[in-house]
């Protein structure tokens, strides 16, 4: 069930970056992307963290899933979390980098991934 879940994490997570590439591919040529969506190329950065996280999903779902729940929730917040990271910045006009709850976010996103990484190490060598 584990394997199953990262597996559909992955799916899920390369599916929305298929769907980012559309406002991506259309920001050129609408005002009304161009508003909403100031940072292109944040966005971007978002659409390709989200393919390289959601294929890792899926070649590492059977690994992952033998570390067991709290491993796999790490490595799904942490892989969903660190895409996203550029998504808010994409969206942002204020600098939503310098805010608190963003610093937060990345802090726990970059624990949450280096702590999944390492236990996946570990799990190698035991």
């Amino acid at each position: 069930m584990l394997e199953w879940i990262v597996e559909t994490s992955g799916l899920i997570q390369l599916t929305f970056a298929v769907l980012l590439g559309w406002p991506i591919y259309l920001h050129r040529q609408s005002a009304f992307l161009q508003r909403v969506i100031p940072g292109r190329a944040r966005l971007l950065q978002s659409h390709i963290d989200d393919i390289f996280m959601g294929i890792l999903h899926i070649v590492l779902a059977g690994y992952v899933a033998k570390g067991g729940p709290i491993l796999v929730g790490l490595f799904i917040f942490g892989s969903w979390m660190n895409a996203q990271i550029f998504l808010f910045l994409a969206l942002s006009n204020d600098g939503c980098a310098s805010r608190s709850w963003f610093r937060m976010i990345t802090l726990l996103s970059f624990t949450s991934l280096t702590v999944a990484y390492l236990w996946l190490l570990l799990l190698q060598f035991a």
